[in-house]
């Protein structure tokens, strides 16, 4: 069974063993973008990054890229100063900060990483600053979503999941360090003026927001696919679960919000077909007798592409998703009725969901059928 590695990325790399002046530009200019550097800035900071990655490639000696790298450290640590070459390798996911020296580090680290010929490859989570506190809480909602995306189907497929907090920023270690038992097999650390790997198994937490989520599920949805819900439709729900910005009536979940709701979205759009979300979408008889029977796993799918419809549908068209698939048939509508389709599923047989558009220019899904040749 191969590891999976998710490695928050700082900036000890380019802070350790250098001169104060370098060290102070490198604090100063932390949270900035590349075009927000001055010329002079700019070059002096390039040339470091540059001058490190050639150290760091350069070295054969674990015990000094250790001493260079936090994140590198960790993962020495962990392999006992042994990279491991049989079977599959393990995959490591460098998880940096939204800035320019961010990005640029997670680059050095994934290219000394895949030196060892190890899989590694740079995640980099829009709005991860730590000057912001609006901007890195939506961050965190954003990297739960990659989490559901790319680690819980890797955990799923039995693969062990690491999160080495060794190194990057003391706000995003916070951070997973709470998620760690939803997502990982176990946490490690190295304390600081220490040689010894700290290694925390995974707790059996199980959140209990039945009640919650029963009395909002329409809200959660339509919060879970980034439609508009005024805030006024919330008051039954915790504000730690919310995101809501001064002066603005719309709401987001939170990063706590979002964690919640992944973790029991599939129990609802697993058991039968769900109402629709937009007022502009509507469903046949027909589509709900062929949803009856469906397995879990389908029924999950046709609820996921009818929210995605509805997105669609109450962005006046605009919207457009590319999973959906969503298109106008060519000739005589399907079954006298259907003028498009959008997909249901594509594994196995794929299926899709034909419609047709009223004179009130409301959409309706006539039926779920196989797709048409």
């Amino acid at each position: 069974m191969s590891n999976v590695f998710i490695s928050p990325c700082g900036t000890s790399l380019l802070t350790n063993n250098v001169d104060n002046n370098i060290r102070q530009l490198l604090f100063k200019t932390a949270n900035c973008q590349e075009n927000e550097l001055t010329p002079e800035d700019k070059i002096v900071i390039s040339q470091h990054l540059q001058q490190r990655r050639e150290m760091v490639l350069s070295l054969t000696n674990f015990q000094e890229v250790k001493k260079l790298s936090a994140e590198l450290n960790g993962i020495l640590t962990y392999y006992q100063n042994q990279i491991p070459h049989s079977g599959v390798p393990d995959q490591h996911y460098i998880l940096v900060s939204d800035t320019y020296q961010g990005r640029e580090v997670g680059k050095i680290i994934v290219a000394w990483l895949q030196q060892q010929k190890l899989r590694a490859e740079v995640v980099n989570i829009p709005d991860l600053a730590t000057n912001e506190k609006d901007r890195f809480r939506l961050a965190m909602s954003e990297l739960i979503q990659w989490c559901e995306d790319n680690i819980k189907p890797l955990r799923a497929s039995k693969y062990y999941v690491v999160f080495n907090l060794t190194g990057g920023f003391k706000s995003v270690q916070g951070f997973l360090q709470a998620i760690s038992s939803f997502y990982a097999d176990e946490t490690i650390y190295i304390f600081q003026f220490s040689s010894e790997l700290l290694q925390i198994p995974r707790l059996p937490i199980k959140l209990d927001t039945q009640g919650i989520i029963d009395e909002n599920l329409t809200v959660f949805r339509r919060l879970g696919i980034n439609l508009f819900v005024n805030k006024n439709e919330c008051n039954n729900i915790p504000e730690t679960l919310l995101f809501i910005l001064e002066n603005v009536e719309n709401v987001q979940l939170s990063e706590w919000g979002t964690l919640i709701w992944s973790q029991v979205k599939d129990n609802y759009y697993e058991q039968e077909l769900l109402s629709p979300l937009s007022n502009q979408l509507l469903y046949s008889e027909q589509l709900k007798n062929d949803c009856k029977n469906l397995p879990k796993n389908k029924i999950k799918e046709v609820n996921i592409r009818c929210d995605q419809l509805s997105r669609y549908l109450d962005s006046n068209k605009q919207d457009y998703l590319q999973s959906l698939d969503f298109k106008q048939l060519k000739g005589k509508p399907y079954k006298g009725i259907s003028t498009h389709e959008c997909d249901a599923w594509a594994d196995g047989k794929a299926y899709r969901l034909f419609g047709h558009f009223q004179e009130d220019d409301k959409y309706i899904i006539d039926f779920l059928a196989e797709g048409l040749h």
